[in-house]
């Protein structure tokens, strides 16, 4: 059962009514958990609405996800996101979720990685003013904010400080986000920044670089869990659906050029995540700590601040982090 308040879920359908929305990066993590999102307002409440998406390989990817054929108000345009050919159509919603977040690209390609995300999201600014876009939504990423070891959580008005050796990917999402906010200003086009953090959810690969995935993976299969470092580094995750219910009201409520936080701020650090993914899994699975215990005090804390989109937009975390793991386990477990 959806935790997204009832009164959130009506008024999203509402909003969507009559809508074109046109999504990069429909086929990841974030577009997958969107696509989930809209198909359950689509069956609950009376809508009427449309949805392009931007794929390498539209037939490949409904072969591998077959519950997305069919529906009605998804259509697929074929092509990468930084040199698409523009389809013919008039949307009035774009999404830019795109991203290459890969920590091996950005160690051991982080030109290409750049690259990427610099000419996707200067494809997708160009098309929004061909297909006459009203709003543009652009997911960036909380590492724009460089490397934190202060336990604080981090919040929109703090400075950005990444240096462009540390992270290609940070860099360019940051450079990303100032080219939003000046192109948008120039061609009136309303925007929004959603600088997101962690996240769970069904659609995470439990085979990529993100451990909360890696360890429901390996409890379901009743292997140790293994952490890399010492565990102290801090985290916090946000449930896919409620991720999916944050990027469409930040879509249609926001304010214009206005920058939120997207993630929980429920902070745990690494170790206490393998716990609990043990104990709600696999009680008698072994933990494996393969780094030396950190004695410097300083440790990755890396949480963000919700106050502003609280404050703003009455959005909050709805499902549990147990609730999430659960279901994602649960998921993985019939796919």
């Amino acid at each position: 059962m959806s935790k997204v308040p009832t009164s959130l879920r009506l008024e999203l359908a509402s909003q969507l009514n009559g809508l074109h929305l046109f999504v990069s990066g429909g086929t990841g993590f974030f577009g997958k958990s969107l696509l989930d999102f809209l198909i359950h307002l689509d069956r609950n409440h009376e809508t009427s609405f449309k949805v392009s998406i931007l794929s390498r390989d539209p037939t490949l990817f409904l072969k591998n996800n077959p519950k997305y054929q069919n529906i009605k108000f998804i259509n697929f345009y074929v092509g990468e996101v930084q040199n698409f050919t523009f389809p013919n159509i008039k949307c009035s919603h774009l999404l830019h979720l795109a991203t290459p977040a890969s920590v091996k690209l950005n160690i051991e390609n982080p030109q290409l990685m750049a690259e990427t995300i610099a000419q996707g999201t200067s494809r997708m600014l160009e098309f929004a003013k061909t297909c006459s876009a009203k709003t543009f939504l652009f997911a960036s990423s909380g590492a724009v904010y460089g490397p934190h070891s202060e336990k604080t959580l981090l919040s929109e008005n703090q400075t950005c400080s990444v240096m462009p050796l540390e992270s290609a990917y940070a860099k360019a999402k940051l450079l990303a986000e100032e080219e939003v906010l000046k192109f948008t200003k120039q061609n009136s086009i309303q925007s929004q920044i959603a600088r997101c953090f962690a996240f769970v959810g069904p659609h995470l690969d439990p085979n990529g670089s993100f451990a909360i995935s890696n360890f429901i993976r390996d409890a379901l299969n009743n292997k140790e869990i293994v952490l890399s470092g010492d565990g102290s580094a801090v985290r916090s995750y946000l449930y896919s659906e409620d991720l999916a219910a944050w990027l469409l009201k930040l879509l249609f409520n926001s304010r214009s050029g206005a920058i939120y936080n997207v993630g929980s701020p429920n902070a745990l650090s690494i170790l206490d995540l393998a716990q609990k993914v043990k104990t709600l899994l696999n009680p008698n699975l072994k933990i494996k700590v393969l780094g030396q215990a950190n004695l410097s005090g300083q440790t990755s804390y890396y949480v963000p601040s919700i106050t502003l989109i609280q404050k703003e937009l009455g959005l909050d975390v709805w499902t549990s982090l147990e609730e999430a793991i659960i279901n994602t386990a649960n998921y993985y477990k019939k796919n």
